[in-house]
């Protein structure tokens, strides 16, 4: 068990690393052609791992930081955001001055969607409510 997080076998604990390695080494083509497509538990491989895994590698991050749910969340969303994290409290980025706190400076949806959302409907984009999008 790692002393890191109990109860947290030392393979699965290598294996979220590498998994991790994974993301930060990977190019915005496989993010966007093949992290948006899966989740974030998906991505950890998540299932037949233990409770401690699940609750403080898979779960804890998208919970702490969206309320986002891992198995519906794509791998690319969290994997950012973990990004942008780990980036900022390394202090070596300008654009993360200030730590973690300048990233998740607000509510969920002031911060994020709203922004985004004003951005896509700069871009053209119309929003209609209860239809899907084709």
């Amino acid at each position: 068990m790692s002393g890191f997080i109990p109860a947290l076998p030392h393979a699965e604990l290598a294996f979220f690393g590498k998994q991790v390695a994974m993301w930060f080494t990977s190019s915005a083509e496989r993010r966007f052609g093949q992290f948006e497509y899966i989740s974030w538990e998906d991505m950890l491989q998540a299932q037949g791992k233990s409770d401690a895994y699940r609750e403080y590698l898979v779960a804890a991050l998208t919970r702490i930081t969206l309320a986002a749910k891992p198995h519906l969340s794509s791998a690319r969303t969290i994997g950012t955001i973990g990004e942008a994290l780990v980036l900022a409290g390394t202090g070596l980025f300008p654009q993360y001055q200030g730590g973690a706190d300048r990233i998740l400076s607000g509510p969920t949806n002031e911060v994020w969607i709203d922004t985004w959302v004003a951005y896509l409907r700069s871009r053209g984009m119309r929003f209609v409510m209860g239809a899907r999008a084709t």
